[in-house]
């Protein structure tokens, strides 16, 4: 019986390891923690990893163009997969979230972040434009 007791705690956590995670782990709110001009490993640090280096360009002054992509969640989407997963026995941690990640670009000039913002928001003739002023 004591066994029986103690294992519940641990089948509540594997079950809910799927799903739920993600959404938390992805969070958009994490974008608050940017700061233009920061370093790509401060960046690293505060965010995560990138789920994808889109590439690298030189742009018109010579400068390397560096593009992030992170996939980030609306934080409501854990908390609606979450309630949901109670009442249906947790069969929607086992899926994946409902919403699509929201996809956000990071624009690096050598190191430093020059702009961030939503994939869709960026058009590619800006791209040769972005500039570092250094002093």
């Amino acid at each position: 019986m004591k066994k029986l007791i103690l294992s519940i705690p641990l089948l509540f956590f594997l079950l809910n390891g799927c799903g739920i995670l993600i959404p938390l782990t992805y969070n958009k709110d994490k974008l608050t923690k940017l700061d233009l001009l920061m370093s790509k490993n401060d960046v690293r640090i505060r965010i995560g990893e990138p789920d994808e280096i889109r590439g690298s360009i030189t742009n018109v002054d010579g400068d390397i163009v560096t593009v992030w992509q992170y996939d980030l969640y609306p934080k409501s989407v854990a908390l609606i997969n979450f309630a949901f997963g109670i009442p249906l026995f947790t069969l929607t941690w086992w899926l994946p979230p409902l919403k699509a990640p929201d996809t956000y670009w990071m624009y690096f000039v050598g190191d430093k972040l020059a702009q961030w913002g939503r994939a869709g928001d960026w058009r590619p003739d800006v791209i040769m434009q972005i500039r570092l002023k250094q002093e």
